[in-house]
């Protein structure tokens, strides 16, 4: 079957450079024109001239719609790995598809709730993470639900009795004590940072059993005169925190205390037998 004339190598090569040639003499002109311009306006002193009042309010107005463009804030969470991401970073899908099979019955802590991961046909697309996703495309789970993280769960596993309680107000009400429990936040006044920014708190926790004399007592809360004596605050920096600032990690509120050891002698096996110290509350 016949195509036509055969085009010479040589001819489609020359016509290859002659294209090549003209794009760079395009560039060329471009650059030229533009170092041109500069020129004439540098000889005009045009870099002297004050900048207008219009050019600086556009400035002004295109920094704070960018500084404040939600698509670039991390305000929104993965339902898997629960971390903070930009609303860009995340896609929705139908997550039965997207966490493979052979993984959900190891991510069953994480896939139980059905606020987070409904199963209803039109309503199991859920948020994820660029992150989750390419790593379920791999057949494996996600860095950010391994080992401990497995067992957490959501924020709906627990009680709103037992949300948002004092580092300070879960040692009093706790069965067992924790031996070490590091906290390092930062303040800074200029952008008024604290301990309630998630970011600044961190730590290690090493639980061992109280003294056998108030386990067998069975009496909560704990006194908070004997348990202030285990709380140690060192602070580093040329700015003393004010009592504000560390509000959050040592204030101790009655009610949270009476709602919580409320919620745990009707809910917790291990609490049947505790008596509330009403002194204490």
């Amino acid at each position: 079957m016949s195509t036509g004339p055969s085009v010479p190598h040589d001819l489609t090569t020359a016509e290859m450079v002659a294209r090549q040639k003209e794009a760079l003499d395009r560039l060329v002109q471009a650059a030229e024109q533009s170092f041109q311009e500069k020129q004439v306006a540098s000889t005009r002193r045009d870099w002297c001239n004050p900048i207008p009042v219009q050019r600086k309010v556009d400035t002004v107005q295109a920094f704070l719609k960018a500084f404040h463009d939600e698509e670039t804030m991390e305000i929104a969470a993965c339902s898997v790995c629960y971390l903070q991401r930009r609303p860009r970073d995340l896609v929705c899908v139908d997550w039965r598809r997207a966490v493979p099979h052979e993984i959900q019955p190891i991510m069953a802590g994480v896939l139980g709730c059905r606020r987070c991961f409904p199963e209803e046909d039109g309503e199991a697309v859920v948020p994820i993470c660029h992150t989750c996703q390419a790593t379920f495309d791999r057949g494996r789970v996600p860095d950010a639900c391994l080992g401990s993280t497995m067992l957490i769960g959501c924020e709906h596993k627990y009680p709103k009795e037992l949300r948002d309680l004092t580092p300070l107000e879960e040692k009093l009400i706790s069965l067992n004590t924790a031996y070490g429990f590091i906290t390092k936040f930062n303040i800074q006044r200029s952008q008024q940072t604290g301990p309630t920014y998630r970011k600044h708190v961190a730590g290690h926790i090493t639980v061992f059993p109280n003294d056998v004399e108030s386990l067998a007592s069975k009496i909560l809360p704990h006194p908070l005169v004997s348990t202030l004596k285990q709380v140690h605050v060192i602070w580093t920096g040329l700015e003393r925190p004010a009592p504000r600032d560390v509000s959050k990690l040592l204030s101790v509120r009655p009610g949270a205390l009476r709602s919580a050891l409320g919620w745990l002698l009707s809910h917790n096996h291990l609490y049947a037998d505790v008596i509330i110290n009403e002194h204490e509350m």
